[in-house]
């Protein structure tokens, strides 16, 4: 067995391999030991998913939606009351509200200060380099799970040159920046309604897949926390995801395989009325 990224032998690699990571509520869509090596595996907690996760926008989406890392933590966001105060947030649910300057504490005490402001972020930064490498590693991962864990094809991907440069962008960062596309579809409190799949509305906190489109190009399509994101396998030239939303009035390409209806939340999670008066 060779790892899908340094293809160095990885017979001897006992961890799995998150392809969402954990600290993003993945639990399940893992990689057995050795199709990414320890090595491999211990670089992309480091060195890509670390610093993305430590972004705002993704400490945020963590917040609000009681996703804690590995050590059991929800990260702390910053708000404004007169000045900088912490929000905190435990599993059983609680809120806090941390302040450190006691002036202010002093202020809220007395009613002097009684709002808050917090900073409201709908997406990660654009052109984000670090969210670009974790696409292409997922991207590869997914194709690998594809597999359904066939060696034969596991070792396809391996020795594929073509996959060398996404393989490599992903690893060592080699080339320019790989370009993608994202774009939120729907809101992190909106659920979905597919008889299928529930009887009652869903959430969905990630989904994936390599995905054929726009004239036999291969694309790997991420949908996490509402927000789709899009890279080519091919190389960093999105425009023919473009042009392929264009000519199928920006659907989902994820739609192309579950016929869902999506409802808009509910401040008070009222899912089973908005539910049954669905048309």
């Amino acid at each position: 067995m060779h790892c899908i990224f340094c293809k160095q032998k990885s017979d001897q690699s006992k961890s799995v391999e998150h392809v969402i990571p954990e600290s993003l509520g993945n639990k399940t869509i893992i990689l057995s030991p050795g199709i990414v090596c320890d090595e491999c595996n211990n670089y992309f907690a480091v060195k890509v998913e670390k610093p993305l996760l430590e972004q705002l926008y993704f400490q945020h989406v963590r917040f609000n939606n009681f996703i804690p890392s590995k050590k059991k933590k929800i990260p702390k966001i910053k708000g404004v009351m007169g000045g900088e105060v912490k929000l905190e947030r435990k599993l059983d649910g609680s809120s806090h509200i941390i302040i450190e300057d006691e002036q202010i504490a002093e202020k809220i005490s007395k009613g002097i200060i009684n709002s808050m402001i917090v900073i409201k972020l709908d997406q990660p930064e654009s052109e984000n380099r670090m969210l670009s490498r974790f696409l292409a590693k997922a991207a590869l991962e997914t194709l690998c799970l594809q597999t359904g864990g066939d060696s034969s094809l596991i070792s396809e991907i391996v020795n594929s040159t073509e996959l060398d440069p996404i393989r490599n962008y992903a690893r060592y960062g080699i080339g320019g920046f790989w370009n993608y596309h994202q774009r939120k579809l729907y809101d992190e409190s909106d659920r979905f309604v597919n008889p299928i799949h529930a009887k009652e509305p869903y959430e969905i906190l990630h989904e994936l897949d390599c995905i054929w489109l726009a004239k036999e190009k291969l694309y790997f399509v991420l949908m996490l926390m509402g927000i789709e994101y899009v890279i080519d396998f091919d190389g960093p030239d999105i425009s023919s995801y473009i042009s392929w939303l264009e000519k199928n009035d920006n659907m989902a390409p994820m739609e192309l395989f579950d016929d869902r209806k999506v409802i808009k939340g509910d401040p008070n999670n009222n899912w089973k009325m908005r539910y049954d008066n669905l048309d």
